[in-house]
């Protein structure tokens, strides 16, 4: 009577004729077997050993079109006797050539293996599934997800990409030199500002404060400047475009279909960069026969407010949305970072008539278009153009005055709205919407 490890015929040589094994486990052995006889062909190399647990590397064969074949090599890790996942070329299929390619290169192939290692750990670092953020995360910091992924992507094209450039394999290799040339790089060549050098340094600060804790570093550098100084200064230097330039830009062609949206939502709306990345088309609500954008801002008690949206600019939002099939309740410019805004700056700036160079010259900017705005609010107010108001027009900007000021100015404080979006009421809020929207239309269409 038979079972289930049913006696199966084997059709192998140096077998015995049955074996107590079902058809599936035995197939398994058989597929196993193939499988390391076609590792055995291509290995090119079996006796590359200083004894028994002393071998370093193996050499395969790689098809190429022009030899044949050429060498490869395949380094084992010394503590782990792994196989690292990678493969270095030795350019030659002649096997001797290959042999003193390996024994000349083999520290350098392993070295630089574990140098992209270690700094995909700071390429990673603000990810929830980073070990090292986890053990920052110890000490209460917290970050929103959005801010996570802003840090994430200042660290990846700009920290990781200089250290990079500069040879920079281990986190041990950093020295305060690297810190120092790297602010001269963000400065000079990717002209970034310098508030946004420090927000963004500061976390990579910390980064290396986790490090030294970890022991993967032993330089301290609690002691060293990663400041940016003339922040002050950049800020009363920025620019925009004289206001008479501005009409008709957004009818213009514009080549790239995100720059275009990025740039009518900031010069439309005047909010900040870090809200604009947290927009969600939820957030927008339809009060009477005005679109509003609940703005969750966070830089202040007053920068969560309701801006009035221009119609062609919810038009544009909605097309975006259902082009890319973005979901109500998901961030509509998910994966945008400085250098997106950068680039639509540029794009604007080029059907203005102006270059990247001049752009620079005149302070002119992305965060330039917030400024535009709260200038045309102003003019429109003086020129009679649209009734805002000072206080209507301070809380679509998000800003924030003391009571003292208030008080100073003859202004109540209730009366002023952006103490509390609420307090003025859904009829004011749509007139005096509305007087904005008549403003935009006036200067940009």
């Amino acid at each position: 009577m038979t079972t289930s490890k049913q006696l199966v015929k084997a059709d192998m040589p140096n077998f015995a004729d049955y074996i107590g094994m079902n058809a599936d486990m035995l197939k398994m052995i058989i597929a196993e077997a193939i499988k390391q006889n076609k590792i055995q062909e291509l290995l090119g190399i079996q006796k590359m050993e200083t004894g028994e647990t002393g071998r370093r590397y193996y050499l395969v064969k790689r098809p190429s079109k022009k030899s044949g074949f050429i060498y490869q090599v395949k380094v084992i890790d010394p503590e782990t006797k792994k196989i690292l996942p990678t493969k270095f070329s030795t350019g030659t299929n002649d096997l001797n050539t290959a042999i003193q390619w390996a024994e000349k290169n083999i520290k350098s192939c392993f070295a630089n293996y574990h140098g992209k290692c270690e700094l995909s750990l700071l390429d990673s670092y603000y990810s929830d599934t980073n070990a090292c953020f986890q053990y920052e995360k110890y000490d209460g910091r917290k970050l929103s997800p959005e801010v996570m992924k802003s840090r994430q992507g200042f660290m990846s094209n700009h920290v990781v990409k200089f250290l990079q450039s500069q040879n920079v394999r281990y986190l041990s290799q950093i020295t305060p030199i690297h810190i120092r040339e790297l602010k001269h790089h963000l400065t000079t060549e990717k002209h970034l500002k310098p508030q946004t050098i420090n927000y963004n340094m500061n976390s990579f600060k910390k980064c290396l404060a986790v490090f030294k804790d970890m022991g993967k570093i032993t330089t301290d550098f609690s002691t060293c400047s990663f400041i940016v100084k003339g922040s002050k200064k950049a800020v009363k230097s920025r620019g925009i475009y004289p206001i008479d330039t501005l009409k008709g830009v957004f009818n213009k062609v514009w080549n790239n279909k995100l720059s275009k949206l990025l740039s009518m939502v900031i010069y439309f709306t005047g909010i900040r960069n870090s809200e604009l990345l947290r927009i969600r088309f939820s957030d927008i609500e339809k009060i009477q026969d005005v679109y509003f954008l609940n703005v969750n801002g966070t830089k202040s008690k007053n920068a969560k407010r309701k801006v009035p949206i221009h119609p062609i600019l919810y038009t544009a939002l909605e097309n975006y949305v259902k082009e890319n099939g973005i979901e109500n309740d998901k961030l509509i410019f998910d994966g945008v970072y400085n250098d997106t805004f950068r680039k639509a700056s540029f794009d604007m700036g080029s059907l203005m008539g102006f270059d990247e160079k001049q752009l620079i010259e005149k302070g002119i900017c992305f965060y330039s278009g917030r400024h535009t705005m709260k200038r045309l609010l102003k003019i429109g107010n003086g020129e009679k153009i649209g009734d805002v108001g000072i206080h209507l027009q301070e809380m679509f900007m998000g800003h924030t005055f003391k009571k003292e000021k208030l008080d100073s100015e003859g202004i109540n404080e209730y009366e002023y709205g952006n103490l509390n979006t609420e307090i003025i009421g859904d009829s004011l809020l749509v007139k005096k919407g509305k007087e904005v929207i008549k403003i935009l239309s006036y200067y940009y269409l």
